[in-house]
Protein backbone atom coordinates (compact mmCIF):
# COMPACT_ATOMS: atom_id res chain seq x y z
CA UNK A 1 0.00 0.00 0.00
CA UNK A 2 1.35 3.41 -0.66
CA UNK A 3 2.48 5.90 1.80
CA UNK A 4 3.19 2.97 4.10
CA UNK A 5 6.47 2.51 5.76
CA UNK A 6 8.45 -0.61 5.77
CA UNK A 7 9.83 -1.09 9.38
CA UNK A 8 10.88 -4.56 8.17
CA UNK A 9 13.92 -3.22 5.94
CA UNK A 10 15.20 -0.98 8.85
CA UNK A 11 15.04 -3.57 11.38
CA UNK A 12 16.60 -6.20 8.96
CA UNK A 13 19.43 -3.30 8.92
CA UNK A 14 19.72 -3.23 13.28
CA UNK A 15 20.01 -6.52 12.95
CA UNK A 16 22.39 -7.22 10.14
CA UNK A 17 24.99 -4.19 12.45
CA UNK A 18 23.59 -5.44 15.67
CA UNK A 19 27.44 -5.96 16.48
CA UNK A 20 28.55 -2.77 15.37
CA UNK A 21 25.94 -0.56 17.36
CA UNK A 22 26.25 -2.35 20.42
CA UNK A 23 30.58 -1.73 20.12
CA UNK A 24 29.74 1.91 20.18
CA UNK A 25 27.24 2.40 22.68
CA UNK A 26 29.36 -0.52 25.19
CA UNK A 27 32.56 2.20 23.92
CA UNK A 28 30.70 5.26 24.67
CA UNK A 29 29.32 4.12 28.12
CA UNK A 30 32.72 2.88 29.37
CA UNK A 31 34.43 5.92 28.34
CA UNK A 32 32.03 8.41 30.03
CA UNK A 33 31.79 5.98 33.13
CA UNK A 34 35.63 5.67 33.53
CA UNK A 35 35.91 9.46 33.23
CA UNK A 36 33.45 9.84 35.88
CA UNK A 37 35.08 8.08 38.20
CA UNK A 38 38.63 9.33 37.44
CA UNK A 39 37.56 12.77 37.99
CA UNK A 40 37.70 14.05 41.47
CA UNK A 41 34.83 14.32 43.77
CA UNK A 42 33.33 18.39 43.49
CA UNK A 43 31.51 19.53 46.73
CA UNK A 44 29.42 22.63 46.60
CA UNK A 45 29.10 25.29 49.59
CA UNK A 46 25.99 27.98 49.71
CA UNK A 47 26.08 30.93 51.75
CA UNK A 48 23.62 33.92 51.35
CA UNK A 49 22.89 37.21 52.25
CA UNK A 50 19.70 39.04 52.87
CA UNK A 51 18.45 42.59 51.50
CA UNK A 52 17.30 43.84 54.53
CA UNK A 53 17.11 47.78 53.22
CA UNK A 54 14.70 48.88 49.80
CA UNK A 55 13.43 52.11 49.33
CA UNK A 56 9.16 52.20 49.73
CA UNK A 57 7.50 53.06 46.62
CA UNK A 58 4.43 55.92 47.17
CA UNK A 59 1.43 55.72 45.21
CA UNK A 60 -1.09 58.64 45.18
CA UNK A 61 -3.05 57.64 41.94
CA UNK A 62 -2.11 54.72 39.38
CA UNK A 63 -1.14 56.64 36.85
CA UNK A 64 1.08 58.77 39.12
CA UNK A 65 3.53 56.62 39.81
CA UNK A 66 6.86 57.77 41.75
CA UNK A 67 9.98 56.36 39.80
CA UNK A 68 11.21 54.87 43.25
CA UNK A 69 9.80 51.44 41.89
CA UNK A 70 12.55 51.58 38.84
CA UNK A 71 14.99 53.08 41.90
CA UNK A 72 14.91 49.99 43.75
CA UNK A 73 15.29 47.60 41.12
CA UNK A 74 18.30 49.19 40.06
CA UNK A 75 19.76 49.24 43.15
CA UNK A 76 18.69 45.53 43.34
CA UNK A 77 20.39 44.84 40.04
CA UNK A 78 23.47 46.94 41.43
CA UNK A 79 23.49 44.77 44.62
CA UNK A 80 23.72 41.15 42.44
CA UNK A 81 26.13 42.65 40.56
CA UNK A 82 28.36 43.36 43.05
CA UNK A 83 28.63 39.82 44.24
CA UNK A 84 30.91 38.77 41.58
CA UNK A 85 33.95 42.15 42.09
CA UNK A 86 37.05 41.92 41.81
CA UNK A 87 37.01 44.07 44.66
CA UNK A 88 35.39 41.31 46.97
CA UNK A 89 38.19 38.62 45.12
CA UNK A 90 41.21 40.46 46.39
CA UNK A 91 39.85 40.65 50.11
CA UNK A 92 38.41 37.38 50.15
CA UNK A 93 42.37 36.18 48.90
CA UNK A 94 43.98 38.13 51.50
CA UNK A 95 41.81 37.00 54.29
CA UNK A 96 42.04 33.18 53.39
CA UNK A 97 45.89 33.62 52.51
CA UNK A 98 47.74 29.82 52.99
CA UNK A 99 44.24 28.07 52.98
CA UNK A 100 44.30 28.72 49.16
CA UNK A 101 46.65 26.98 46.38
CA UNK A 102 48.76 29.30 44.40
CA UNK A 103 46.80 29.13 41.61
CA UNK A 104 44.11 29.94 43.15
CA UNK A 105 44.90 33.39 44.55
CA UNK A 106 44.27 34.92 41.34
CA UNK A 107 40.71 36.87 41.46
CA UNK A 108 40.25 35.30 37.91
CA UNK A 109 40.71 32.21 39.49
CA UNK A 110 38.97 32.54 42.86
CA UNK A 111 35.44 34.15 40.40
CA UNK A 112 35.34 30.71 38.23
CA UNK A 113 34.55 29.63 41.57
CA UNK A 114 31.98 31.41 42.21
CA UNK A 115 28.12 31.46 41.09
CA UNK A 116 25.25 33.64 42.28
CA UNK A 117 21.68 32.82 42.00
CA UNK A 118 19.23 35.80 42.54
CA UNK A 119 16.20 34.90 44.63
CA UNK A 120 14.47 38.59 45.44
CA UNK A 121 15.71 40.32 48.54
CA UNK A 122 17.74 36.43 49.27
CA UNK A 123 20.59 36.42 47.16
CA UNK A 124 22.70 32.90 46.92
CA UNK A 125 26.77 32.82 46.93
CA UNK A 126 27.33 29.01 45.70
CA UNK A 127 31.12 28.03 45.37
CA UNK A 128 32.47 24.97 43.60
CA UNK A 129 35.53 23.11 45.19
CA UNK A 130 37.14 19.58 45.51
CA UNK A 131 37.76 20.35 49.20
CA UNK A 132 34.34 20.40 51.32
CA UNK A 133 36.10 22.44 53.68
CA UNK A 134 37.42 25.19 51.11
CA UNK A 135 34.40 25.70 49.39
CA UNK A 136 32.73 26.76 52.90
CA UNK A 137 35.08 28.80 53.88
CA UNK A 138 35.46 30.57 50.37
CA UNK A 139 31.80 30.90 50.50
CA UNK A 140 31.66 32.05 53.94
CA UNK A 141 34.63 34.44 53.45
CA UNK A 142 32.56 35.63 50.04
CA UNK A 143 29.00 36.53 52.17
CA UNK A 144 30.99 38.42 54.75
CA UNK A 145 33.34 40.39 52.82
CA UNK A 146 30.17 41.25 50.60
CA UNK A 147 28.22 42.47 53.53
CA UNK A 148 31.23 44.65 54.82
CA UNK A 149 31.54 45.76 51.22
CA UNK A 150 28.44 46.84 50.40
CA UNK A 151 27.65 48.38 53.31
CA UNK A 152 30.45 50.97 53.33
CA UNK A 153 29.95 52.02 50.01
CA UNK A 154 26.31 52.42 50.82
CA UNK A 155 27.03 54.23 54.38
CA UNK A 156 28.88 57.12 53.13
CA UNK A 157 31.79 55.85 55.52
CA UNK A 158 34.92 56.20 53.69
CA UNK A 159 37.10 54.50 55.88
CA UNK A 160 36.68 52.13 58.60
CA UNK A 161 36.92 52.21 62.35
CA UNK A 162 40.25 49.76 62.17
CA UNK A 163 41.48 51.87 58.87
CA UNK A 164 41.38 54.98 60.90
CA UNK A 165 42.47 53.40 64.28
CA UNK A 166 45.88 52.27 62.19
CA UNK A 167 46.35 55.88 60.65
CA UNK A 168 45.90 56.97 64.38
CA UNK A 169 48.10 54.72 65.84
CA UNK A 170 50.94 56.02 63.39
CA UNK A 171 50.02 59.54 63.90
CA UNK A 172 50.40 58.77 67.85
CA UNK A 173 53.74 57.26 67.56
CA UNK A 174 54.68 60.45 65.23
CA UNK A 175 53.79 62.94 68.10
CA UNK A 176 56.21 60.81 70.48
CA UNK A 177 59.01 61.30 68.32
CA UNK A 178 58.34 64.79 67.84
CA UNK A 179 57.82 65.21 71.70
CA UNK A 180 61.21 62.96 72.39
CA UNK A 181 62.79 65.38 69.79
CA UNK A 182 61.74 68.35 71.35
CA UNK A 183 62.55 66.77 74.86
CA UNK A 184 66.32 65.80 73.77
CA UNK A 185 66.98 69.74 72.08
CA UNK A 186 65.49 71.38 75.51
CA UNK A 187 68.38 69.13 77.78
CA UNK A 188 70.95 69.49 75.35
CA UNK A 189 70.93 73.36 74.10
CA UNK A 190 72.69 76.77 74.82
CA UNK A 191 69.44 78.91 75.01
CA UNK A 192 70.22 79.54 78.99
CA UNK A 193 74.57 79.65 78.50
CA UNK A 194 73.88 82.32 75.65
CA UNK A 195 71.34 84.49 77.35
CA UNK A 196 73.27 84.04 80.47
CA UNK A 197 76.03 85.48 77.95
CA UNK A 198 74.63 88.64 76.65
CA UNK A 199 73.70 89.72 79.65
CA UNK A 200 76.97 89.65 81.25
CA UNK A 201 78.10 91.41 78.54
CA UNK A 202 76.05 93.49 78.22
CA UNK A 203 76.36 94.71 81.46
CA UNK A 204 80.23 94.58 80.84
CA UNK A 205 79.56 97.18 78.68
CA UNK A 206 77.71 99.48 80.53
CA UNK A 207 80.39 98.78 83.39
CA UNK A 208 82.88 99.95 81.18
CA UNK A 209 81.16 102.65 79.79
CA UNK A 210 80.75 103.45 83.66
CA UNK A 211 84.44 103.43 84.04
CA UNK A 212 85.39 105.67 80.83
CA UNK A 213 82.84 108.52 82.21
CA UNK A 214 84.11 108.40 85.92
CA UNK A 215 87.51 108.09 84.70
CA UNK A 216 86.57 111.40 82.73
CA UNK A 217 83.86 113.25 84.65
CA UNK A 218 83.61 116.14 86.65
CA UNK A 219 83.92 115.29 90.65
CA UNK A 220 80.46 117.19 91.78
CA UNK A 221 78.77 115.70 94.72
CA UNK A 222 76.07 115.15 92.21
CA UNK A 223 78.01 113.94 89.82
CA UNK A 224 79.54 111.10 92.14
CA UNK A 225 76.17 110.21 93.76
CA UNK A 226 74.63 109.87 90.14
CA UNK A 227 77.76 107.16 89.05
CA UNK A 228 77.62 105.41 92.49
CA UNK A 229 73.56 105.13 91.91
CA UNK A 230 74.62 103.55 88.29
CA UNK A 231 77.08 101.34 89.90
CA UNK A 232 74.73 100.42 92.05
CA UNK A 233 72.39 99.59 89.68
CA UNK A 234 74.74 97.50 87.58
CA UNK A 235 75.76 95.54 90.40
CA UNK A 236 71.95 94.49 91.59
CA UNK A 237 71.90 93.54 87.36
CA UNK A 238 74.81 91.60 87.45
CA UNK A 239 74.32 89.55 90.57
CA UNK A 240 70.30 89.75 91.12
CA UNK A 241 67.42 91.07 90.28
CA UNK A 242 66.59 94.53 90.92
CA UNK A 243 63.83 95.43 93.55
CA UNK A 244 60.14 96.29 92.51
CA UNK A 245 61.14 99.75 94.86
CA UNK A 246 64.19 101.19 95.17
CA UNK A 247 64.09 103.74 97.91
CA UNK A 248 67.34 105.84 98.63
CA UNK A 249 67.01 109.09 100.08
CA UNK A 250 69.36 112.09 99.08
CA UNK A 251 71.35 112.04 102.20
CA UNK A 252 72.30 108.23 101.09
CA UNK A 253 73.24 109.39 97.72
CA UNK A 254 75.48 112.14 99.12
CA UNK A 255 77.04 109.50 100.92
CA UNK A 256 77.65 107.05 98.15
CA UNK A 257 81.47 107.63 96.62
CA UNK A 258 82.46 104.77 94.13
CA UNK A 259 86.26 104.35 93.07
CA UNK A 260 87.70 103.05 90.30
CA UNK A 261 88.76 99.83 91.75
CA UNK A 262 85.33 99.24 92.51
CA UNK A 263 84.64 99.31 88.79
CA UNK A 264 87.55 97.32 87.77
CA UNK A 265 86.64 94.58 90.42
CA UNK A 266 83.12 94.13 88.94
CA UNK A 267 84.57 94.63 85.46
CA UNK A 268 87.06 91.38 86.31
CA UNK A 269 84.07 89.63 87.68
CA UNK A 270 82.09 90.05 84.83
CA UNK A 271 85.01 89.27 82.22
CA UNK A 272 85.82 85.85 84.00
CA UNK A 273 82.26 84.83 84.36
CA UNK A 274 81.28 85.65 80.26
CA UNK A 275 84.53 84.07 79.13
CA UNK A 276 85.53 87.31 77.95
CA UNK A 277 89.35 87.99 77.16
CA UNK A 278 90.97 90.87 79.78
CA UNK A 279 90.61 94.31 78.05
CA UNK A 280 88.90 93.84 75.42
CA UNK A 281 87.11 97.03 74.11
CA UNK A 282 83.17 97.99 74.52
CA UNK A 283 83.36 97.62 70.24
CA UNK A 284 84.65 94.17 70.21
CA UNK A 285 82.21 93.22 73.30
CA UNK A 286 79.03 94.99 71.21
CA UNK A 287 80.44 92.43 67.92
CA UNK A 288 80.47 89.71 70.37
CA UNK A 289 76.90 90.22 71.76
CA UNK A 290 75.60 90.61 68.26
CA UNK A 291 77.14 87.44 67.38
CA UNK A 292 75.81 85.79 70.40
CA UNK A 293 72.29 87.26 69.82
CA UNK A 294 72.51 85.84 66.37
CA UNK A 295 73.23 82.54 67.93
CA UNK A 296 70.68 82.85 70.39
CA UNK A 297 67.92 83.41 67.48
CA UNK A 298 69.09 80.35 65.79
CA UNK A 299 68.46 78.25 68.87
CA UNK A 300 65.07 79.99 69.59
CA UNK A 301 63.71 79.49 66.28
CA UNK A 302 64.86 75.49 66.25
CA UNK A 303 63.08 75.44 69.40
CA UNK A 304 60.48 76.96 68.10
CA UNK A 305 59.95 74.46 64.85
CA UNK A 306 60.00 71.96 67.21
CA UNK A 307 57.33 72.98 68.89
CA UNK A 308 54.92 73.42 66.27
CA UNK A 309 56.09 70.08 64.81
CA UNK A 310 54.80 68.48 68.24
CA UNK A 311 51.72 70.63 68.36
CA UNK A 312 50.67 69.35 64.87
CA UNK A 313 50.94 66.34 65.61
CA UNK A 314 49.47 66.34 68.75
CA UNK A 315 46.28 68.02 66.52
CA UNK A 316 46.79 65.49 64.42
CA UNK A 317 46.49 62.53 66.45
CA UNK A 318 43.71 64.29 68.73
CA UNK A 319 41.94 64.56 65.27
CA UNK A 320 42.12 61.21 64.45
CA UNK A 321 41.03 59.61 67.84
CA UNK A 322 38.06 61.70 67.43
CA UNK A 323 36.94 60.52 64.17
CA UNK A 324 37.72 57.06 65.26
CA UNK A 325 35.50 57.65 67.82
CA UNK A 326 32.99 59.59 65.65
CA UNK A 327 33.37 56.97 63.31
CA UNK A 328 32.47 53.72 65.55
CA UNK A 329 29.04 55.71 66.37
CA UNK A 330 27.87 56.06 63.21
CA UNK A 331 28.89 52.49 62.17
CA UNK A 332 26.46 51.59 64.91
CA UNK A 333 23.82 53.98 63.82
CA UNK A 334 23.55 53.57 60.54
CA UNK A 335 21.32 50.65 58.98
CA UNK A 336 22.42 48.10 56.86
CA UNK A 337 22.13 47.40 52.96
CA UNK A 338 22.59 43.60 53.41
CA UNK A 339 23.23 41.29 56.05
CA UNK A 340 24.60 37.75 56.18
CA UNK A 341 21.66 35.31 56.53
CA UNK A 342 22.70 31.53 55.34
CA UNK A 343 26.24 30.51 57.02
CA UNK A 344 27.72 27.56 54.49
CA UNK A 345 28.05 24.05 56.34
CA UNK A 346 31.15 21.87 55.21
CA UNK A 347 29.44 19.80 52.63
CA UNK A 348 29.06 15.99 53.05
CA UNK A 349 27.85 14.46 49.98
CA UNK A 350 29.50 15.94 46.64
CA UNK A 351 27.54 17.38 43.58
CA UNK A 352 29.62 15.63 41.03
CA UNK A 353 30.59 14.11 38.94
CA UNK A 354 27.18 12.31 38.44
CA UNK A 355 28.67 9.08 37.40
CA UNK A 356 25.27 7.06 36.98
CA UNK A 357 23.81 9.68 34.91
CA UNK A 358 26.98 10.32 32.78
CA UNK A 359 27.26 7.15 31.90
CA UNK A 360 23.24 6.88 30.81
CA UNK A 361 23.81 9.33 28.68
CA UNK A 362 26.56 7.99 27.12
CA UNK A 363 25.08 4.94 26.41
CA UNK A 364 21.83 6.38 25.37
CA UNK A 365 24.21 8.96 22.54
CA UNK A 366 26.32 5.34 21.77
CA UNK A 367 23.02 3.63 20.88
CA UNK A 368 22.11 7.00 18.52
CA UNK A 369 25.47 6.84 17.40
CA UNK A 370 25.74 3.01 16.90
CA UNK A 371 21.92 3.05 14.85
CA UNK A 372 23.28 5.89 12.68
CA UNK A 373 26.90 4.40 12.23
CA UNK A 374 24.64 1.06 10.95
CA UNK A 375 22.83 2.95 8.58
CA UNK A 376 25.43 4.82 7.23
CA UNK A 377 27.62 1.50 6.50
CA UNK A 378 24.44 0.21 4.70
CA UNK A 379 23.94 2.86 2.77
CA UNK A 380 27.76 2.88 1.76
CA UNK A 381 27.36 -0.79 0.97
CA UNK A 382 24.80 -0.83 -1.42
CA UNK A 383 26.02 1.85 -3.10
CA UNK A 384 29.61 -0.17 -3.77
CA UNK A 385 27.26 -2.70 -4.69
CA UNK A 386 25.61 -1.22 -6.96
CA UNK A 387 28.97 0.60 -8.74
CA UNK A 388 30.33 -2.73 -8.88
CA UNK A 389 27.11 -4.36 -10.81
CA UNK A 390 27.36 -1.32 -13.14
CA UNK A 391 30.76 -1.69 -13.78
CA UNK A 392 29.79 -5.40 -14.90
CA UNK A 393 27.19 -4.74 -17.07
Amino acid sequence: MEGEVDLRKYISVLRRHWKLIVTITVIAAFIAGLVSFLSPSTYEARAAVLVTKARSEIVFEPKYRTSLEQDVASQHKALVALVKSSTIATQVIEQLGDKLEPGERGAESILDKVQVRDQGDFIEISVKSTDPRKAAAIANAWAKSYESHVNSLYSGILQTPEQLQVQANAARKEYEEKQGALADFISDNRISELSWQIADKEVLCQVKSLREQIEAGSSSPTSIAANSLSFILLQTRAFTTLPTELQISMDQLSSLNTSLDDVDALISTLEARSGTTRGQSISKLQQEILQLEGELEQESARQRELEKSRDIAWETYTTLDSKVAEVKVAALAQDAVVRVAVVAPVPERPVGPHKGRNTGIALVLGLVVGVLSAFGTEYFKKGHEEEIKSTES
